[in-house]
């Protein structure tokens, strides 16, 4: 659960992002695996059991950092083997068009 330090407000992610942004964001995100596997395309993340995401969604869990932002995506929510969580981080910069004001 994110909070703004000066207000207490919780911070959801439909607060933190434009609307309408998910789309892009999500191709950010799957860039950024394809990056961390080594890999070039679903079916290879698939193929070798790493990631199976039954819905394709951008996650509620993340993380506010002083530069950047990692999306947490709970394993039995993406189908990984094993029973550890999925983080993706992408740079403020990188998402400069999809943060709302």
């Amino acid at each position: 659960i994110n909070f703004d330090v000066a207000t207490g407000k919780r911070i959801n992610r439909h607060d933190f992002f434009v609307k309408g942004s998910d789309e892009s964001i999500f191709e950010a995100i799957v860039a950024d695996m394809f990056h961390l596997h080594g890999r070039k395309k679903w079916k290879d993340l698939a193929d070798k059991g790493e990631i199976f995401f039954h819905d394709v969604y951008v996650p509620d869990d993340f993380i506010l950092g002083p530069d950047s932002v990692t999306f947490i995506y709970q394993s039995d929510k993406i189908g990984v083997m094993g029973c550890v969580d999925v983080r993706s981080t992408l740079a403020y910069d990188d998402l400069i068009d999809y943060i709302a004001d």
